[in-house]
């Protein structure tokens, strides 16, 4: 199994993507800028994929803005199947523990 290192990249991915996701999934509610500019801004669209040993992985993160609501996806695959945040909180939570 590949060692991720604290400062790797992969690492700051899989961190950034749980803190990401932790801030924006109730984020439904929340009240979008008044301009269309100030909306766009604020829109992403991102992708990233790691392989640690055989299994691979892929996240993708998305957030919209309409003139009254913000909408927040995530997609995360484990070797092709659909997989939820947890896999991703998991993964980290062994780095932490094991060095993994």
């Amino acid at each position: 199994m590949k060692k991720l290192r604290k400062n790797s990249k992969t690492y700051n991915m899989i961190l950034l993507a749980i803190q990401m996701h932790n801030k924006y999934s109730r984020s439904f509610h929340w009240k979008p800028p008044a301009h269309a500019s100030s909306r766009r801004r604020e829109e992403f669209d991102s992708s990233f994929g790691f392989q640690i040993g055989s299994t691979v992985y892929s996240v993708e993160q998305s957030l919209q803005c309409s003139c009254n609501h913000y909408y927040y996806s995530m997609r995360i695959e484990v070797d092709g199947v659909k997989k939820d945040i947890r896999s991703l909180k998991k993964l980290h939570k062994n780095f932490q523990e094991e060095g993994v």
